[in-house]
């Protein structure tokens, strides 16, 4: 038997080489492929690498890497979707870590061979294109192409499911924004079974300060909070995604019978579309709900926002309620996707803006309503009273005859503040206005805090005007 000689061994290895080189361009150009994994849709694409690794790649978030196969393949998902509606139905159920893995093992295996099947196919005709490349006219050359494809991008493939270790997601490496992923996961499965609880506690809370301010009101019998012609607003600010802050600010609507609620901002943390199924507890409030966007907050957060029945997003015009004008006007940095920080003459520039409108403007606005306490100084003197948050601290002054209130954090500085060693106190603000010689005029304000969410709470009266 002749053995082969050194130029038909290097035609073979040519050939090899090219039937490699055009089924890797195949699975390259058109391997991506699109899945879904219940409300989340990906798509899919496999590389050459040094090393066996599986990245999650979550725009604009970041990613999620690990090295869980031996094979020399990358493999990586895109979060290209997420459907928000199915989202919600499948949240509505008691949803737990184990139960999320094994919905997204399930449906991950199955869509797995469907996408194995569609490379070994492509890998295939690769082989046959790089068969074509080379101009041969022997039919067995393009059915050996095609085999040698099929047959590399198979064994790809099962080595990779043969060395496959999902454990290994159990200490993944982050990039991005997601470095701080390890943190938010221990977070959520700490802090998420105490919701309930919470909302509870927060309702239970409400109805104590009820009860104190009433015991307030015998000692001043000449008040004229509880005259019908007053009206009361309730001043919220830095939610940051806790749910208890709905259930307190429903109960505080119901028994102290506010007319407005107004949010100066951050009532989200990320600004992205998941975190908006939170504000649509916002609609069972019943009353009007004037809404500033903070910086924690974005494009996306105020769409959200205007598609709520009984939510008026503000954003630099003045808005009439029961007769008393109100202005307000949005964080800038609410309107890009980016959390930005705060900007000086950014803060100068929207002062400005604000002095002309109200220079300009045959009515003057009783409440300006804004994000930033850089903003709420620049207005000092120009209206009478300033609504700011930001700073997650309750502040109340006078200056120039402005009264300038921060309503501090009315989510406790965000979810976190449901595990937190110091406990950052919610705190409301609930003010009274009264229409005097055709001027609204702040008779007073009730500081609403929660110390504890054990049950310490305070109440803390400012009056005015001498009431």
């Amino acid at each position: 038997m002749r053995r082969p000689t050194k130029a038909a061994l290097s035609k073979i290895l040519a050939g090899f080489l090219i039937v490699c080189f055009g089924s890797f361009l195949f699975v390259t150009l058109l391997g991506p492929t699109s899945f879904s994994i219940e409300s989340f849709d990906f798509e899919l694409e496999v590389s050459l690498s040094t090393a066996g690794v599986t990245e999650i790649n979550l725009p604009p978030v970041g990613k999620v890497f690990a090295e869980t196969h031996r094979a020399p393949l990358k493999l990586t998902a895109t979060l290209e979707n997420i459907d928000m509606q199915s989202l919600k139905e499948f949240i509505k159920g008691p949803v737990s870590k184990q139960k999320v893995l094994n919905i997204f093992l399930a449906n991950l295996n199955r869509t797995l061979k469907e996408i194995v099947l569609k490379y070994v196919l492509l890998a295939s005709a690769g082989g046959v294109f790089g068969i074509l490349l080379l101009r041969s006219r022997n039919p067995r050359a393009y059915l050996a192409g095609a085999a040698v494809g099929g047959l590399l991008a198979g064994t790809l493939f099962l080595a990779t499911y043969l060395t496959y270790d999902i454990n290994k997601f159990a200490a993944p490496q982050y990039r991005g924004m997601l470095q701080g992923a390890p943190w938010v996961v221990g977070l959520a499965e700490e802090t998420l079974s105490n919701v309930n609880r919470l909302n509870s506690q927060m309702e239970d809370i409400a109805d104590n300060f009820l009860s104190l301010q009433q015991t307030i009101n015998n000692f001043q019998p000449s008040t004229v909070l509880n005259d019908p012609k007053t009206v009361r607003i309730l001043h919220v600010s830095d939610i940051h995604n806790n749910p208890g802050a709905y259930s307190f600010i429903q109960q505080v609507v119901e028994n102290f019978e506010v007319s407005l609620v107004i949010d100066t901002g951050d009532i989200t943390d990320f600004g992205t579309p998941v975190e908006t199924t939170l504000v649509e507890k916002i609609e069972e409030l019943q009353v009007p709900y004037f809404f500033v966007a903070g910086n924690h907050d974005s494009p996306t957060v105020i769409q959200a926002m205007r598609s709520i029945k009984n939510v008026m997003v503000l954003d630099g015009d003045i808005v009439n309620f029961m007769g008393i004008p109100i202005l307000g006007i949005a964080d800038p940095s609410a309107h890009v996707a980016d959390i930005s920080p705060q900007n000086v003459e950014v803060n100068e520039l929207q002062a400005r803006e604000m002095h002309s409108l109200i220079e300009g403007s045959k009515v003057k606005p009783v409440i300006f309503a804004c994000h930033q306490p850089a903003l709420a100084r620049e207005m000092v003197g120009a209206v009478p009273v300033i609504l700011h948050g930001h700073d997650h601290r309750y502040s109340m002054s006078r200056e120039e005859g402005s009264v300038i209130i921060d309503a501090g954090t009315s989510g406790a500085a965000g979810i976190r503040g449901l595990q937190a060693t110091d406990e950052v106190p919610f705190s409301f603000v609930l003010l009274y206005f009264q229409k005097d010689d055709d001027q609204w005029k702040l008779l007073a304000s009730d500081l609403l805090k929660i110390d504890d969410i054990g049950g310490g709470f305070t109440l803390n009266r400012e009056v005015f005007n001498g009431e």
